[in-house]
């Protein structure tokens, strides 16, 4: 047995040791770097173990800002059905309807599974080859194969998390993919008020477009309100934690529909009338309820808020959460009053309401 030019021990074609599955060499590969002489086999060494990543470590990827949109309107919708189902919990108990709590349970754990297997970490297999006098030229992968380099170098894998900066849509582009969508269910209002046939095909129309234009209405302004604050701000903020922002003003929306749509009228119905609770909540109940909810949320990531823009930062992103699952709510609703419905609502909550929640 004698070494290779690559520092790799070399032996005959006959190796005895069945364990070590030798890597054959062509004979027309003979004088790449590393290569065997004629009649030998590399013995491939040892894959090396997994090792902690350097500290400096910063991971670059393809820029793809529309990934994340796709993320977020799984993340949302996932979110306001476990909203609504938890909320059955405690009203099944105010209501004494132990049947109502169980079953808002039962239906809501398979929504806590989804969103837990959405905001799993994101973790990369990270394999790096760097240039190394004492190193070799073939490297044995972990997931099988080699590695092999002109010069030698030094190989060493670690299992890191993805800690990819956040990549927003531009949102010009967002509010023009936005601004489409009004000029199209704009015209079905117009096309609706012609006449009889008119309103039909505008009907028709609108019932082919009514889930991707739901979808677009309530999801895009968020996107274009989230990337405008992004770019504004100049922070160099991690995608996971934005989405972890994100995710919590949507959780926040379950306490907060609990106090609107529970405790509020059990406290106040003891005071005053059910037609004065109806106009007290929307005045008193939601806007203290649900800022008070999002505040909490907030301060759970106190320990990130480094200076007063990554405060803005972190406040605004819960914000637009929250406001995000309610959009959902409120264009999903609008979208059965026809393209007039939809196109005030859209237009409203998208200017208007989504700034007012973050």
């Amino acid at each position: 047995m004698q070494p290779s030019n690559g520092g790799y021990p070399l032996t005959g074609t006959s190796h005895p040791s069945a364990a070590v599955r030798p890597l054959q060499i062509p004979i027309q590969a003979q004088h790449a770097v590393g290569a065997a002489p004629p009649g030998y086999t590399y013995i491939m060494p040892e894959v090396n173990p997994l090792s902690p990543p350097p500290t400096d470590l910063q991971l670059i990827r393809v820029s793809k800002p529309w990934k994340i949109y796709g993320r977020m309107l799984g993340t949302v919708i996932v979110a306001t059905f476990l909203a609504q189902l938890i909320f059955l919990i405690p009203y099944g108990v105010a209501l004494n309807d132990p049947f109502m709590s169980i079953c808002g349970g039962i239906c809501a754990a398979p929504f806590v599974f989804l969103l837990t297997f959405f905001r799993r970490p994101k973790l990369v297999h990270l394999q790096r080859a760097v240039p190394d006098e004492l190193g070799t030229n073939v490297h044995r992968l972990a997931m099988g194969g080699s590695l092999q380099t002109p010069a030698k170098t030094r190989f060493a894998h670690h299992i890191v998390r993805d800690d990819s900066l956040l990549d927003t849509p531009p949102s010009k582009t967002a509010w023009m993919v936005f601004a489409g969508l009004l000029v199209i269910t704009t015209f079905l209002t117009g096309l609706y008020f012609t006449s009889e046939a008119g309103a039909i095909v505008a009907i028709l129309l609108f019932i082919i477009i009514g889930i991707p234009a739901w979808l677009l209405g309530f999801s895009i302004p968020v996107v274009a309100w989230w990337s405008w604050c992004t770019r504004r701000l100049g922070l160099h903020t991690r995608q996971r934690e934005a989405e972890s922002w994100l995710v919590a003003g949507m959780l926040s929306a379950i306490p907060a529909l609990t106090i609107n749509s529970m405790l509020f009228p059990i406290i106040a119905g003891v005071f005053f009338s059910d037609n004065v609770v109806q106009l007290l909540m929307p005045v008193i109940s939601a806007p203290f309820g649900e800022e008070i909810c999002k505040g909490l949320f907030v301060l759970a990531f106190a320990s990130s808020i480094d200076s007063p823009k990554r405060g803005f930062q972190i406040g605004f992103t819960v914000g637009l959460g929250f406001a995000m699952l309610e959009n959902l709510i409120y264009i999903l609703s609008s979208t059965f009053g026809g393209p007039i419905a939809f196109t005030l609502t859209a237009l409203v909550r998208g200017i208007g309401s989504i700034p007012g929640h973050a």
